[in-house]
């Protein structure tokens, strides 16, 4: 085909994409006739560009074999190419993928996709995804992709405007090598997700993880641990066999409960929990006769231990317990016996007391002390828990009077301080007013000490302040606490519009509803109406 020739077709389809192929041509009749006498086999003009000069059916573009047979044989497994240009590029259903496929590899069309250089809008979305560690990005420009096999890396684009494709495969051009210093012909993404993780937890280049805190790979899948973080750049240490049986005991006494000597409750959710369930897989026991082996005994809920100490604390030197027939404690009581088919009397016998209708004998003590000291057990338990040592102990000996004074502390000591100032702070609020701001509820079971500014945003003065509280029930604190409801200045109640009028009945809310607030309050409420409260 002459040069004029191709010129003239060219302006009629621009970048070589026959659109609107047959009305065109049949208006040149000069230029199909010309055609005509080129074609010596027995197809179609559109066919004769399409097989000889690389013309692209806009129906049906046809691919480049050089390239779709590299990505076919090299790429195939870890690319993933036939989604990412087929689905994602040309919206090809599956079923008829491979029939295209087919087609490319049979007619051995050459399209040129080949290229060394990238224009400007490239370079910007290949440098995005170098310093993102993507392997693809689609915007209004163009689709651009990443192959990689272990080995080496492929270079795809799809420029959207002229519905052109682009690779570089070239393994000692500049932009590969780019790739490949920064790993991305070994790596995927979620690989080096895991990379920055371990960073983070290494010490001297060690790591102790489980594989359940890393991302899912490819490569992590083919690989055992110990070689899945060698092949990231670390060292490999196995969090199971840290644990002799000096650390075992070591878990086991820090979990004791309040009060008792071999008695273990651990939480099912806490990490010394997990770790006792695995090593007693790894030795074919389970938790309790894990536990057992050790001269201790396990107990999956603290409820049982807590229950024990209380009757133990009522009751008499012939461990004779009275109990009036109210309170938390004694529905408690009532509910096990019912679960273990018991009458209250044989439950309570069962834990090695006597239940006795003459309270003359027993000392006079009503529900309520017996409930407060049965929940306080909790509080104390999860305390000790922190493992308080001689420095420990003198902190929460003298935060009362001390809390403007504080330093910067420790991790450990944060968790104390947080859990005695809130305990401190609810217990001032319920000294102050017991029952519901809202809702005037007053059995203290069901109040909660809710800050006005957040513990997290609030220094360690205001933690504790008593004018950075209020008392709610549990629903109206958690709508404060998520910001649904707060208060203007003169405690006219403030409801966002996110709540439908269905809420607004449903939490007996009402915009009439004011309460009284001092001025050492107001700049707390500033603070949660700016920072906390959803205005829409």
């Amino acid at each position: 085909m002459d040069k004029e020739l191709l010129k003239e077709l060219l302006e009629i389809f621009p970048n070589k994409i026959l659109k609107d192929f047959t009305n065109k041509i049949n208006l040149k009749k000069e230029l199909k006739k010309r055609l005509e006498k080129e074609i010596t086999d027995d197809i179609s003009i559109k066919q004769f560009l399409i097989n000889n000069y690389n013309f692209i059916d806009s129906h049906s573009s046809p691919y480049d074999y050089s390239i779709i047979k590299i990505l076919s044989e090299c790429y195939e497994q870890n690319g993933n190419y036939r989604r990412k240009i087929f689905e994602q590029i040309e919206n090809v259903k599956r079923q008829t993928i491979e029939q295209k496929l087919k087609k490319t590899l049979k007619k051995q069309i050459i399209l040129d996709w080949e290229i060394e250089e990238l224009n400007d809008l490239e370079k910007k979305v290949f440098f995005k995804l170098i310093e993102t560690k993507k392997f693809e990005i689609e915007n209004e420009e163009m689709f651009f992709f990443i192959f990689q096999n272990g080995k080496e890396c492929l270079i795809l684009v799809y420029d959207k405007n002229n519905r052109r494709y682009k690779a570089i495969i070239n393994q000692n051009n500049d932009y590969i090598q780019k790739l490949i210093y920064n790993h991305f012909h070994k790596y995927y993404e979620n690989d080096f997700s895991n990379i920055e993780y371990l960073k983070k937890i290494n010490n001297n280049g060690c790591v102790q993880v489980k594989s359940k805190d890393l991302k899912e790979s490819p490569n992590k899948k083919k690989m055992s641990s110990c070689e899945y973080i060698e092949f990231l750049g670390f060292k490999y240490i196995n969090p199971n066999k840290l644990y002799n049986d000096n650390k075992i005991l070591e878990i086991l006494k820090r979990n004791v409960y309040p009060g008792t000597e071999k008695d273990v409750y651990i939480p099912t959710d806490s990490k010394d929990a997990d770790l006792l369930r695995k090593l007693g897989f790894r030795s074919d026991d389970g938790i309790e006769n894990f536990v057992t082996k050790f001269g201790f005994i396990y107990h999956i809920r603290d409820s049982h231990l807590r229950i024990l100490k209380t009757l133990s604390k009522f009751s008499n030197n012939d461990k004779e317990i009275y109990l009036s027939k109210k309170g938390n404690f004694y529905n408690k009581l009532y509910q096990n016996a019912s679960k273990k088919n018991l009458s209250l009397e044989n439950y309570i016998k069962s834990l090695g007391f006597i239940k006795i209708e003459d309270k003359s004998k027993i000392a006079k003590i009503n529900s309520e002390e017996i409930d407060a000291y049965y929940n306080e057990l909790k509080i104390q338990r999860e305390i000790t828990n922190c493992q308080l040592d001689k420095k420990s102990i003198e902190f929460i000996e003298n935060i009362e009077n001390n809390l403007e004074t504080i330093e910067k502390i420790n991790e450990k000591e944060a968790l104390i301080k947080q859990r005695l100032t809130q305990g401190l702070f609810r217990k001032n609020l319920l000294e102050r007013k017991c029952k519901c701001e809202i809702c005037d509820i007053e059995d203290e079971s069901f109040l909660i000490a809710s800050h006005i500014k957040p513990w997290s945003a609030s220094n360690n003065q205001e933690k504790t302040d008593i004018n950075n509280g209020f008392l709610f029930c549990p629903n109206h604190d958690k709508l404060f606490d998520n910001g649904y409801i707060s208060f203007e200045n003169d405690g006219k109640l403030k409801i966002s519009e996110k709540l439908t009028n269905k809420n607004i009945k449903q939490f007996n809310l009402d915009k009439n509803i004011r309460i009284i607030i001092k001025d050492e309050v107001k700049k707390y409420l500033e603070y949660h109406r700016a920072e906390c409260f959803k205005d829409k």
